[in-house]
């Protein structure tokens, strides 16, 4: 069981909610209030291509799964996974061509290692964690490598207390795409939010939403707040020994001790 310690209003507040842990990608959840997205740090840090990013991304999954209220479900997603890499475009770790028998062993290698910490977790926290997987890009090459990292890690799933979200395999796309899911050449927006939600936690009862209340909590446990503006709000996993930013505590509790009133 998580050992997180809330106060009985923010876990009330949390009660039935997705906590959406991941790269930058989870900004797609920014304007759902059924959803808390935490930046867990850029898809470049949370892979298993190095041992120095292999370490990294355990550490910042894990603490992160510990913060995770019961109340709530915990949820990872790499919007590309590795995917990106693979195809050279943007990543450089090394320069170097990669033949088709390396694609095959890296994604086999990363989706191996992701699903073993995952499952770890889940038996250790004693819970469910739901597996959010990449989902079709605008590009035809990286698409396929999506389906082929999915179907990896599927495979690799069977017989855990992890379930893999498979975008590919959504029952209900509402008449719409990859195109209209993607806010820019690499990042789904919101409509793919929407599509998400509705096909893979329709059955879970979501808070009621008062039209004059905004339902993020006031804080999570190791977590600053993060909002930039009004269309990306999100949390950031909070470093070991780094402390708060100035003011910034101070700031949002107020603001949200006005909207819960728990204190």
């Amino acid at each position: 069981m998580t050992g997180s310690v809330l106060s009985s209003g923010v876990e009330s507040a949390l009660e039935g909610r997705v906590i959406m842990l991941g790269d930058s990608h989870v900004r797609a959840f920014s304007t759902h209030a059924a959803v808390i997205p935490v930046f867990l740090g850029p898809g470049k840090q949370l892979n298993f291509l190095s041992e120095a990013n292999a370490i990294s991304t355990r550490r910042r999954v894990e603490r992160a799964i510990c913060r995770c209220p019961v109340t709530a479900q915990p949820v990872v997603s790499f919007g590309e996974a590795v995917c990106r890499y693979l195809l050279g475009r943007g990543w450089h770790l090394e320069r170097v061509g990669h033949t088709p028998a390396r694609v095959e062993t890296t994604l086999m290698s990363e989706a191996r290692q992701l699903v073993n910490l995952l499952s770890s977790l889940a038996d250790d926290h004693d819970r469910v964690i739901d597996l959010l997987l990449p989902p079709a890009s605008l590009r035809r090459q990286q698409t396929e490598l999506h389906r082929t990292f999915n179907d990896y890690v599927k495979h690799a799933c069977r017989n855990t207390r992890l379930r893999a979200l498979d975008p590919f395999v959504m029952g209900d796309w509402g008449q719409t795409g990859p195109r209209d899911w993607y806010i820019d050449a690499i990042h789904c927006g919101d409509r793919f939010a929407e599509m998400v939600t509705r096909n893979f936690w329709a059955e879970k009862a979501w808070p009621a939403i008062r039209a004059e209340a905004d339902l993020w909590p006031a804080e999570l446990p190791g977590c600053d707040w993060l909002e930039p503006d009004s269309l990306f709000r999100c949390y950031r996993l909070r470093a070991w020994g780094e402390s708060l930013p100035i003011g910034v505590h101070e700031r949002f509790v107020r603001r949200w001790r006005r909207v819960f009133r728990f204190w």
